[in-house]
């Protein structure tokens, strides 16, 4: 059955619209101290015990949260109107990076190695803000607000999988997630129909032979050798058994083998990543990677062991769920402001909650631009999170939440 397509913009009125604003422009400078307290303090994947505690202290200083522990280091917040409406749930994710970041920066994290270089300190910052202005509003809205504070995305299989065992999506009518982008100047938004982020996951390979003296590899089993060719012949799966455009990709990103120069390593391992945007690109790359393997280790009589670690699934936007957001920022924001996006190839636990809810991801600009016209992308030890974006991210995360919240 055909949907029809829903225009949510219409469904607050002019006054929600200016207490929305007022609420944000109050509570932006506490998001961006919340903000900095974040960055200065990042953790990592499921190490994020200090983080889920100042969340849990924040989400229970508002009026009429409960607040809930789950997912090792996740915190949940719930609003209850006791108005009848939908049950909405925002994600943001809480982990930082192995990265040291760049010391010159204004708000630099205190933890050698570890930094905050995917804006997920801004993510936070911005729901908790999102949970404080809609606390202050409950008297006007309707339905239930979930505020989903979730551990290692970074890591996969992520954070998401189990706050999802644990409840957090159950009774869920919708689910959206946003993003910091990097590439583009606060206030831009940018949402793409169909599918968002490529499903992944990763490999591993061992050959395993007869190790000797490097002058004489007739007396011995070359694994350096053979590894290379498998490296190689994985590098062609994707222009020959697929179509180039197919949205799928291998790559290998590391090779362990060997402590001497004039000696064969008896073992060599391989591993790498594996992405794709449809489910039968990502069984024809896997089959495909798996035989290569296998089979040049055979040629050369190697062991060879594959494993396959798991991943992220496909993350999807409704299309019609889809145009019902971007319909709504445009009307917040200005049309000008709201991009239509490619499909990227990285990919989201944010998936998880996707595979028993319905919902959106979509994207905040936050880009930041040094004095010589430079920016840094996200993942590198030179990324910050323009704050001006948070003001911007904190709208569009309560516009969208009670938007979606009426019957």
């Amino acid at each position: 059955m055909q949907e029809k397509e829903i225009n949510y913009s219409e469904r607050v009125n002019k006054d929600m619209i200016i207490d929305i604003r007022e609420k944000v422009k109050e509570t932006e400078p506490l998001v961006r101290e919340w903000f900095h307290y974040l960055h200065e303090n990042p953790e990592l994947g499921f190490e994020e015990f200090q983080t889920a505690a100042f969340v849990e202290e924040t989400l229970k200083s508002f009026q009429k949260i409960e607040v809930r522990r789950l997912g090792k280091t996740g915190v949940m917040g719930i609003l209850k109107t006791g108005r009848p409406g939908k049950t909405i749930a925002f994600r943001a994710d809480m982990d930082a990076l192995p990265i040291q970041e760049d010391s010159t920066h204004r708000v630099c994290s205190k933890k050698a190695g570890v930094m905050h270089a995917c804006g997920h300190d801004g993510h936070t910052a911005t729901l908790l803000g999102a949970a404080k202005c809609l606390s202050q509003m409950q008297e006007k809205l309707q339905g239930e607000f979930r505020f989903i504070f979730q551990p290692s995305e970074e890591i996969q299989p992520g954070g998401a999988k189990r706050m999802v065992e644990e409840g957090a999506a159950d009774g869920v009518d919708y689910i959206f997630g946003m993003h910091y982008n990097a590439d583009e100047m606060p206030g831009t938004f940018l949402i793409h129909s169909g599918t968002d982020f490529a499903a992944s996951c990763n490999f591993r390979i061992c050959l395993s032979g007869k190790g000797g003296h490097a002058a004489f590899p007739h007396y011995s089993q070359d694994t350096v050798l053979a590894s290379a060719q498998i490296v190689s012949a994985l590098h062609q799966i994707v222009p020959r058994f697929l179509d180039p455009q197919s949205g799928a990709v291998l790559s290998v990103t590391q090779i362990h083998g060997g402590n001497s120069y004039n000696s064969f390593p008896e073992t060599v391992e391989m591993g790498g990543t594996i992405r794709y945007q449809d489910e039968e690109s990502g069984r024809v790359l896997i089959e495909k990677a798996q035989q290569i393997a296998q089979g040049i280790g055979n040629v050369y009589g190697f062991l060879c062991r594959w494993e396959l670690k798991e991943g992220c699934g496909l993350v999807y936007n409704e299309p019609v769920l889809t145009e019902a957001v971007k319909n709504l920022l445009e009307c917040q924001f200005g049309k000008w402001n709201v991009i239509n996006h490619n499909p990227v190839m990285g990919s989201e636990d944010f998936s998880e909650y996707l595979r028993k809810v319905r919902g959106v991801y979509f994207w905040a600009g936050c880009k930041t631009v040094e004095e010589d016209g430079s920016s840094y992308p996200s993942h590198t030890s030179g990324y910050q999170l323009n704050e001006e974006a948070l003001g911007y991210g904190l709208e569009s995360v309560i516009r969208v939440m009670t938007a979606f919240s009426q019957n």
